[in-house]
């Protein structure tokens, strides 16, 4: 991204007239991707774990599973090894997990 002088800081960082990273991205596909750790196809009520920077997906129980083993990964992505992952499910899930 580069600052354009004629924007207010404001406004650059609210992403007026400025083309964010976040909208360049195309939306990713659960059913045709695969997980990292145990390389499934996703299912609409699984839970995943997605990173920011470089789009790689897994499902949050292999997650889990896989950070308590080597916990240098905990919130980290297991690919590029940065801070950049959040996690996904469905509504309905809220009340389980």
């Amino acid at each position: 991204m580069t600052f354009k002088s004629n924007l207010s800081y404001v406004e650059y960082m609210t992403g007026k007239d400025v083309t964010l990273l976040d909208k360049e991205k195309p939306k990713i596909d659960l059913k045709k991707c695969e997980c990292l750790i145990c390389f499934n196809q996703f299912k609409s009520y699984q839970a995943s774990v997605h990173c920011n920077f470089c789009n790689n997906v897994c499902h949050y129980k292999c997650y889990k599973n896989f950070t308590r083993k080597n916990n240098y990964y905990a919130m980290k992505c297991l690919h590029c090894r940065t801070r950049s992952i959040y996690f996904r499910k469905p509504w309905w899930m809220c009340y389980y997990i």
